[in-house]
């Protein structure tokens, strides 16, 4: 046993500043587990938090050096006007902006306290980057597609030229593709308080920026996959992230899963 435990919180579909406001509290506060409480009167101690969770609406995640001005001249973005009526919100992290549509977000909330997980003490961590990612991969090539991490940056319209606007037009080495669509990106930010990562797996295309295509598009998925509801999928990637956690700390002293089918309930 590692001695770290894991919360598992599988959340509802909620507006975008909601979904910001949660990861941010989950983030400042991962060092106080008395928000679980009121979820978990037994729980007393930090742990390693995954939330998987869904937006209510098309929306738009700009990094957090990005302008929502830019989308009207950015290069791969002008030609689509509907972007311009979605709501939108700021990311705490960096990188391109993020359409959340047919597609699952995660978050993994590591307390600074948590000495046994190898992540580094400053910075970003390239492994825990690299474990959640290439924990996708294995489960992508399990059913066959051709997954790969991207290993090359490429994050301008050609050489010298501006960045795209959209961050599945970017490319970094720790980046998921299946051939050459990406479906898996991932960002960081650490304070004092420990350590978020976030990210964005595609599942299907969207109408509102039909350029990119998820992982239901790229192959031929078993049947429950490709008919299910988004939810299947849900349960495969929080799967995907507790092997690459157990596969940095090993086996969790305790593991609670919570699901808050109800968009009213305030973490």
């Amino acid at each position: 046993m590692s001695g770290v435990s894991i919360v598992v919180i599988a959340d509802s579909p909620r507006p975008g500043l909601e979904n910001m406001e949660i990861d941010q509290r989950l983030l400042l506060g991962a060092n106080d587990p008395s928000f679980l409480k009121g979820l978990d009167a037994a729980w007393n101690q930090p742990a390693i938090i995954v939330r998987l969770y869904y937006w209510s609406e098309p929306t738009l995640s700009l990094g957090n050096f990005q302008s929502i001005q830019e989308l009207e001249t950015a290069q791969d973005t002008k030609r689509f006007s509907g972007l311009k009526r979605l709501p939108w919100v700021q990311r705490k992290t960096g990188g391109g902006a993020i359409l959340h549509d047919q597609e699952l977000t995660y978050s993994v909330i590591v307390p600074s306290g948590c000495e046994s997980l190898p992540l580094g003490s400053k910075g970003h961590s390239e492994r825990l980057y690299r474990a959640v990612h290439e924990s996708v991969v294995e489960g992508l090539v399990a059913f066959g597609l051709d997954a790969k991490l991207s290993e090359s940056c490429t994050c301008s319209f050609g050489k010298g030229g501006p960045e795209p606007f959209l961050c599945f037009h970017r490319r970094t080495p720790v980046d998921v593709l299946v051939g050459q669509s990406k479906i898996l990106g991932s960002a960081q930010r650490r304070v004092k308080s420990g350590l978020l990562q976030h990210g964005s797996f595609l599942i299907s295309k969207s109408s509102e920026y039909p350029d990119f295509e998820g992982v239901g598009d790229l192959g031929n998925l078993p049947a429950r996959y490709q008919s299910g509801p988004v939810e299947v999928w849900q349960g495969w990637l929080e799967a995907r992230i507790f092997r690459a956690i157990q596969h940095l700390i090993g086996p969790p002293e305790r593991v609670l899963r919570l699901n808050l089918p109800d968009a009213s309930v305030r973490i």
